[in-house]
């Protein structure tokens, strides 16, 4: 019984060395072709990558003082959660004066994180592609992610900004007329938000109206069927979403 006990323990080192191994080896590729390609080659970066941990914040934001608070940022103070979900958790707070939201996401495991982006990598690519395509969305100041083989987690920190699109339309009827210029946007950049609604939509102080929420935004080929199947699907979803919140009849159309 020992002699089982001693093999199987000894497996199970192995295991757990090897799986270090191409863990190292994973990441190692990650941060040449991953980083790369969320644009964050740029100088204004600062980065801070390892095996296991990256952090890149914005060079107008990355003191010496903030990027230790982003290493510590599991331990930093909370104003208040503002949503919790199964694939992460979004929540409230200062970081050194700056208003901000913080996102994160974790993924657990056998290999599962090797193989899947995490929550704030998605986030902070969609944002950097949205702006591309012309398209107004939340514009992260900080990316950390904490990677092992079977365990991962990210944080995506973004400005807290604009106010609530639900109020506005509330106070004004014209505003409409704001929403529908977004979701023709999305239309012409064949653009699926996958959970458009008005929660989701904050107006600055400039009066633009910015996407927040954007882990699951999708982009699909010219001519595609599925792109008009689904857009018809959220279209209507964000209809129905808008009358029972505000009251307001009127209708976006695809």
């Amino acid at each position: 019984m020992k002699g089982v006990i001693c093999v199987v323990w000894c497996l199970g080192w192995l295991w757990h060395i090897c799986m270090c191994d191409l863990s190292r080896a994973y990441e190692s590729l990650f941060l040449v072709c991953q980083y790369d390609y969320l644009g964050i080659g740029d100088s204004h970066y600062r980065k801070e990558l390892s095996w296991g941990e990256k952090i890149v914040c914005l060079d107008r934001y990355a003191t010496d003082e903030m990027m230790s608070a982003l290493r510590n940022i599991e331990e930093l103070p909370i104003e208040r959660v503002l949503n919790i979900r199964e694939a992460g958790v979004t929540k409230e707070g200062y970081i050194l004066g700056e208003h901000c939201v913080i996102k994160s996401g974790e993924k657990k495991g056998c290999l599962m994180p090797l193989f899947f982006m995490g929550l704030g990598v998605d986030i902070w690519n969609n944002a950097q592609w949205m702006k591309k395509k012309g398209i107004q969305a939340l514009k992260p100041i900080a990316l950390i992610e904490k990677r092992r083989w079977n365990h991962a987690i990210s944080f995506v920190v973004y400005l807290y900004e604009g106010d609530m699109c639900e109020k506005e339309l509330k106070r004004q009827d014209s505003f409409f007329g704001k929403i529908q210029e977004m979701e023709k946007k999305l239309c012409q950049e064949r653009v699926i938000h996958h959970d458009l609604r008005l929660r989701n939509m904050v107006v600055l102080e400039d009066g633009r109206v910015q996407f927040i929420d954007i882990d699951k935004v999708h982009w699909y080929p010219k001519g595609s069927y599925v792109f008009h199947q689904r857009m018809q699907r959220e279209v209507r979803k964000f209809n129905d979403n808008m009358k029972a919140k505000t009251g307001y009849t009127g209708r976006i159309e695809v």
